[in-house]
């Protein structure tokens, strides 16, 4: 059924496989679909021992994605019953071992939940980033203490989503020395993830005039003849899931998660910068912005702010800033 030894091994080790298929055993499908509002396939179910669902699989997943995945499941079977410490441990390894993971940073928040439910509060430590090189301070980032995740919780549902993170990364072997230019490079054909967003060249253009601001601020213009910079950047927007502790006496209760559970969906933007050697196209620095962009998508104005302020942040990490003469490394 798994062709790949690490889903085989990890199925064998820790579950009880039962495989329902939609044509063989078609009323017993029927049946679990009613159950488990289950209504498409390939869908992996994680039940506990009374059979409550308490994680699902939707879809073919790669095995770096499905196991990863089923790890969290375990976690959840851990922390439905109580055994808080196992909870952690399984949530922390998923994170230890596959940070890169989509379901990374909902295997992070599960784990500051279950070490605040094993210790009722007392000692929480700080969560350990995922990765990434010279996080932003503008937002929470992956480095958010358990108690302000709990602070979170008291907030309006609207109010829960992250606030803006960005970073970057750079050679920094490489020395930038003015005067420097930079020309656009041609854009790719990668999806956006959103019709409002794909071929908008009305965005494009807020982006670009936001670079170019930055760039312009640090003595690097704009020239399309013989650059010796090229600039490229790609935006994505994908829906995202954020797992928190509630407050019951306010409200928030989420059982279908288990107790003191809540769970928020909203649309993540992604917004990435390549600064490219236009003679090798070598990129010697990438920059990237992360925040919740639901309410801006349908809000020029919030837009427009939104994106300056990404780009700002980004641009705070390059090796030559507005105040230095460009030549620094």
């Amino acid at each position: 059924m798994w062709p790949h030894r690490r889903v085989v091994e990890l199925v064998t080790d820790e579950f009880i496989p039962v495989r329902v298929h939609v044509r063989d055993r078609a009323d017993e499908f029927r049946r679990l679909g009613d159950r488990y509002d289950a209504r498409w396939t390939p869908m992996t179910l994680v039940l506990d021992s009374s059979g409550e669902e308490r994680h699902r699989v939707e879809g073919f997943l790669p095995v770096d994605e499905l196991v990863p995945q089923l790890e969290l499941g375990l976690g959840r079977v851990a922390f439905s019953r109580g055994d808080f410490e196992d909870a952690e441990r399984r949530f922390r390894q998923v994170v230890e071992d596959t940070p890169k993971a989509d379901v990374a940073p909902e295997a992070l928040y599960w784990a500051g939940v279950a070490r605040y439910k094993a210790t009722d509060g007392d000692g929480v430590g700080v969560p350990r980033p995922l990765s990434g090189n010279h996080v932003g301070e503008e937002g929470f980032g992956m480095g958010l203490t358990v108690r302000a995740m709990l602070l979170l919780g008291l907030l309006a549902p609207g109010a829960c989503a992250p606030a803006l993170r960005s970073g970057a990364d750079f050679d920094p072997a490489v020395e930038l020395a003015a005067p420097l230019t930079f020309a656009w490079d041609a854009p790719d054909t990668l999806p956006v993830g959103d019709l409002r967003l794909e071929g908008n060249e009305i965005v494009d253009e807020r982006v670009r005039s936001a670079i170019e601001r930055q760039l312009a601020e640090r003595g690097i213009r704009h020239s399309e003849t013989s650059p010796d910079l090229l600039v490229h950047f790609h935006g994505a927007v994908r829906d995202r899931v954020q797992v928190i502790e509630s407050d019951r006496e306010r409200g928030y209760q989420t059982s279908q998660y288990g107790d003191d559970v809540e769970v928020f969906q909203y649309e993540e933007g992604t917004l990435v910068i390549d600064v490219a050697d236009a003679e090798t196209r070598k990129v010697i620095w990438r920059g990237w912005a992360v925040a919740d962009v639901g309410a801006a998508l349908d809000d020029q104005e919030r837009l427009t702010e939104l994106v300056n302020r990404s780009v700002e942040s980004m641009f705070s990490f390059f090796p030559v800033q507005p105040s230095e003469p460009a030549g620094g490394a």
